[in-house]
């Protein structure tokens, strides 16, 4: 990250840093406190996810589906697959992946100037909406990092 930050000022560059901190911070923590189990279309996408990692079919119940899109319980099988079929590992992943979207952000908007690049960044790091859906099992998080 810091040879990404090096074209970055120093005065810049240290508030950017505090404010992917307390990005992260915030998303970890409303991750750490909402640990309750998985229900609806969160439960889907985590059976979808155990189910490529235990048996290798993308299947609901034994069945093959196309019920939901392969992406999103591809990537929790990855995680899974690495770390073990626990939530709670796929929301703290989420919590990076929707604080590296605040620092591209902060780069898309730099033609604008270094505030307005900070702006953006701030503006997405405390976004009540994205900090809420990091502690989901939901792909919205996955794919807007991907766009």
């Amino acid at each position: 990250m810091t040879t990404i930050l090096s074209k970055v000022g120093g005065i810049i560059r240290s508030k950017l840093v505090l404010i992917l901190l307390c990005s992260f911070t915030l998303r970890a923590g409303f991750a750490l406190l909402q640990q309750r189990p998985v229900a609806s279309d969160e439960l889907e996408y985590h059976l979808l996810a155990k189910s490529l990692v235990e048996t290798g079919s993308y299947s609901s119940g034994g069945k093959p589906t196309a019920f939901r899109p392969p992406g999103y319980p591809m990537f929790l099988s990855v995680l899974y697959f690495l770390t073990g079929s626990h939530p709670f590992t796929a929301r703290l992943f989420q919590a990076i992946l929707d604080t590296l979207i605040a620092l591209f952000l902060f780069f898309l908007a730099q033609p604008y100037g270094q505030r307005a690049a900070l702006l953006a960044a701030t503006l997405w790091a405390f976004y009540f909406p994205a900090l809420l859906y990091c502690s989901l099992l939901l792909g919205e998080i996955f794919y807007a990092f991907l766009i």
